[in-house]
């Protein structure tokens, strides 16, 4: 199955697929606590806090811009996703609460 694309099959939402736009640039799954970096490359917010190092300058994990501020969830893109996307937004949910 191609993750860029979910269904109501598979966990998906009533809608038809998910947007490419609203795919987390690394872990490539639905956006899960969106955040937006300097360079603008979007990621799940864990997913960049899981590449940030505490001892050096962070870079975006994706192209290597640095950046100096501690990402913070864009609410209007996570509440667009949780009413666009309601079953596939808590499936991911839990994946990363148990994960």
């Amino acid at each position: 199955m191609d993750k860029s694309t979910l269904n109501e099959d598979d966990g998906g939402s009533d809608s038809d697929e998910i947007s490419q736009s609203f795919i987390c640039c690394v872990c490539r799954e639905l956006l899960y606590k969106p955040i937006v970096l300097s360079c603008g490359h979007i990621s799940c917010f864990w997913c960049v806090h899981h590449s940030m190092s505490g001892l050096c300058e962070s870079r975006c994990p994706i192209c290597r811009h640095p950046y100096i501020h501690f990402p913070t969830i864009c609410q209007m893109l996570h509440l667009l996703l949780l009413k666009l996307y309601p079953v596939a937004y808590k499936r991911r949910e839990n994946q990363i609460l148990v994960g």
